[in-house]
């Protein structure tokens, strides 16, 4: 491969591991045209005969399916972000600062009311960021579960 010009590819020698994809239109025509026994198969598409030999040598022409993964797997997949990271860490400190906080009430062991209420409030702020981290994580797992569903759907159209 050479780059020649901003954008354009110029391919001096291309090889049958190139997919048809990448090469210019052109050289993909010539390339297609040049390896069958029939050059005009494209207007007139393929015969029987050509057709049966390359579905025998590269098989149907469809997307190979996706590796099946365990829900567990998503559910935690659904974690591998860097807010979700960012928020998980200040979970834990959070949740952290709480219990030193609980733990200093009950050494003084003065468990009042204003203790009972500080205890409460004090595992509010950790107990939110966790439940928006799981219910995030609930609508990942849906997501995906449903998209799988629809392209497996889709396939067998």
């Amino acid at each position: 491969w050479r780059r020649s010009g901003s954008l354009s590819v110029t391919i001096s020698s291309y090889s049958a591991d190139i997919p048809y994809e990448i090469l210019p239109m052109q050289t993909a025509i010539d390339k297609l045209t040049h390896t069958t026994n029939n050059s005009d198969h494209l207007k007139t598409g393929l015969s029987d005969e050509e057709a049966t030999q390359l579905l025998a040598q590269v098989g149907p022409n469809a997307l190979q399916p996706p590796k099946k993964t365990s829900i567990w797997e998503l559910w935690l997949q659904q974690f591998d972000d860097g807010l979700v990271k960012i928020l998980v860490a200040v979970a834990i400190l959070s949740a952290g600062f709480s219990i030193s906080e609980i733990w200093d009430i009950l050494k003084e062991n003065a468990i009042t009311e204003e203790a009972q209420s500080t205890v409460l409030q004090s595992l509010v702020e950790p107990g939110i960021i966790i439940a928006i981290l799981l219910l995030n994580a609930a609508v990942g797992v849906w997501q995906d579960l449903s998209a799988r569903s629809s392209l497996e759907l889709t396939s067998l159209m």
